[in-house]
């Protein structure tokens, strides 16, 4: 992919990628598009900005990234997860500990709401590597760049559930705070 968008217009390249995506995933393909036309490079803002704000995603806690969480394994991989221990009190994180007394209340749009904001900070980092001419490709060598449930699986076997919640919770942070 990495050839194709050095040599063709990278934003069509990645839209007809996102594209095809959107037919095999539940993502959220305005928001994609948003996010390519964006202009920004923080993909905290850039998932702020393109995505539509819903007055439920205030109401997220950590509970519900813990359910989402379990059920993305559940459902991808057939793998059941001791979900008691789910919240790292030790992150220095103000916004992420606020979150956390919320109770957990919803489930409706979650998965395509995670999943979607994923793809857009995919899409940020391939954007700083087609404005940077490509110079560290490291990023997406990694084993944890892949779609969204490997993401998920990834980070539970590498850093565990709780981790695995702070990542979703900084990918979100913006509109749930």
């Amino acid at each position: 992919m990495v050839k194709i968008l050095r040599e063709e217009n990278a934003n069509n390249t990645l839209l007809d990628f996102f594209t095809q995506l959107s037919r095999i995933r539940p993502i959220n393909s305005i928001a994609l598009v948003n996010a390519l036309n964006a202009k920004l490079v923080d993909s905290s803002s850039m998932i702020f900005e393109c995505t539509t704000e819903r007055e439920w995603m205030k109401r997220i806690s950590l509970e519900d990234l813990r359910n989402h969480v379990v059920f993305v394994m559940w459902r991808e991989f057939q793998t059941i997860v001791e979900s008691g221990d789910f919240y790292d009190d030790t992150i220095n994180d103000d916004q992420y500990h606020a979150v956390s007394k919320r109770k957990g209340l919803l489930a409706e749009d979650l998965y395509v709401f995670l999943e979607t904001s994923y793809y857009i900070r995919q899409i940020c980092i391939l954007k700083e590597l087609i404005e940077d001419n490509f110079d560290d490709l490291s990023i997406i060598r990694e084993p944890g760049w892949d779609i969204y449930p490997q993401w998920v699986s990834y980070h539970m076997k590498t850093s565990g559930l709780a981790k695995t919640i702070y990542e979703h919770f900084k990918l979100i942070d913006k509109l749930i705070v």
